[in-house]
């Protein structure tokens, strides 16, 4: 399964999330992903994901190769890299 949180969840109700894990797709109603939330974020402060989360999320489709999410996460200096379908 796969673990996300939506923009307007609470801190509290995503905090739980991070027992496994250090970061967690935010998606949208329409299961766009809007951003990614991480367990450092929740230092922020804020009562919900939209406040503390980083925006807009950098994405990479399946077919992408190590290479190309590799050149992504260097460009845009991120840890996290969601796949996505569209």
């Amino acid at each position: 399964n796969i673990v996300t949180a939506g923009p307007t969840d609470t801190i509290k109700s995503v905090e739980k999330l991070f027992d496994h894990v250090t970061g967690v797709p935010v998606v949208d109603s329409e299961g766009v992903c809007v951003g990614i939330v991480s367990k450092k974020d929740l230092a922020k402060g804020g009562s919900t994901v939209s406040q503390i989360m980083s925006a807009p999320a950098r994405t990479i489709k399946k077919n992408n190769s190590v290479g190309e999410a590799a050149a992504i996460m260097l460009k845009y200096k991120v840890n996290r890299l969601p796949v996505v379908n569209s």
